[in-house]
């Protein structure tokens, strides 16, 4: 009986089609105003798409051709600097602690020409700044 059932699964098994877990990325839409070239801002506007799914190389990554694309795009610096903070995870490794404080610092070199783009990277900025004297949590909370 056992074999029987056996051989039925494996005849059954091999008439199912192939299923493949390969899929474009639905990222969904967002809209989120900023003071960059509008080229940039479609590739800030994909950075924050990749962002919110919890992909951080392809987050940093559009946010990283964003900054080349309109290096006065303060906020596309601080899209970097928020890829390699992962709140959600563990603290930055040192790497990625480095590559995040020097693309924080970068951001407000650009003189972000909105408040609002001047808050996101202060609040920000709090978490990369003064890491030799405050631990993580009160970081993260700064």
């Amino acid at each position: 009986m056992n074999l029987l059932l056996a051989a039925s699964a494996l005849s059954m098994a091999a008439t199912q089609p192939a299923h493949s877990h390969e899929h474009a990325p639905q990222l969904g839409t967002l809209s989120f105003e900023s003071t960059c070239s509008p080229a940039a801002q479609s590739q800030v506007e994909t950075g924050l798409r990749w962002l919110h799914s919890f992909e951080y190389q392809e987050s940093e990554r559009s946010f990283g051709q964003a900054a080349a694309t309109d290096p006065s795009c303060a906020i596309a610096f601080w899209g970097v600097a928020m890829s390699n903070y992962h709140p959600l995870w563990s603290a930055p490794t040192a790497g990625e602690f480095a590559k995040g404080k020097d693309a924080i610092e970068a951001a407000k070199r650009a003189d972000a020409k909105s408040q609002r783009e001047k808050d996101y990277i202060a609040a920000l900025d709090g978490f990369y700044r003064d890491a030799d004297r405050l631990d993580l949590k009160a970081r993260a909370l700064a």
